[in-house]
């Protein structure tokens, strides 16, 4: 049996070392059961993690860590010390050393912090393709929100041009101005938002109404793109 050693800051990040996952006396959740002890390893060389949380953590079943653990005992990997049942403590794992683990002593930081830079790379680079493909789906999203619009105020625009010879054309501006102002996050206009509609009914009331009021029905100039240019 090999002597015990201490990984604490031995690794960085959840690492399985090469001697480890080439070695062929362990199953591939062996290893990765044997990197997720390295983690927990604290500066005594003590690893104490709950079965439990290693099977959530690497979405296996705790039958499975349990098998694990077991192969790397017999395979001289760790040892374990039984946790006291009465107290609720969680077993202890400690790393020896063998002909495997030999390999780490020859890893050193340099390697683990190149491993990290790289994965910082990739990340920063992930990151700024994410923030430019959501900037690049907003401008599409609101370019869409426009055409829609557009595509709504035209179909108010051709219904209420049949009616173009029936009343002044300035009316029918005002009309068209009104029931298609968009609503606060510009989804919908005016118009959608009533129960029902029926242009020719809402161009007689809005005449009867004019008149009713007295409105002097004077000629506007002409509209530019974007109203109703019934002239």
């Amino acid at each position: 049996m090999g002597s015990r050693f201490n990984p604490y800051k031995r690794y960085n990040g959840i690492y399985i070392p090469d001697g480890i996952y080439q070695c062929q006396l362990l199953t591939p959740l062996s290893k990765l059961v044997y990197g997720r002890l390295l983690r927990y390893a604290g500066k005594n060389g003590r690893a104490y993690p709950k079965q439990e949380t290693i099977a959530e953590e690497l979405c296996v079943s705790r039958s499975g860590v349990i098998k694990a653990i077991r192969q790397l005992v017999e395979n001289d990997f760790i040892e374990v010390e039984k946790g006291s049942r009465l107290k609720h403590e969680s077993d202890s794992y400690f790393f020896l050393e063998n002909e495997y683990t030999g390999e780490c002593k020859k890893e050193t930081s340099e390697c683990a912090q190149s491993t990290h830079r790289e994965v910082d790379k990739v990340h920063t680079v992930t990151i700024e393709e994410s923030q430019y493909e959501e900037s690049q789906g907003e401008e599409t999203a609101k370019a869409d929100k426009r055409t829609l619009l557009k595509s709504k105020e035209q179909w108010l625009r051709d219904k209420i041009t049949d009616h173009r010879g029936i009343y002044k054309p300035a009316m029918l501006n005002d009309f068209f101005l009104f029931w298609t102002e968009p609503n606060r996050t510009e989804t919908k206009l005016r118009y959608e938002l009533e129960k029902t509609w029926s242009t020719k009914r809402r161009l007689n009331t809005w005449n009867s109404r004019s008149k009713d009021f007295n409105k002097p029905q004077t000629e506007k100039p002409k509209i530019k793109f974007g109203t109703g240019n019934f002239k």
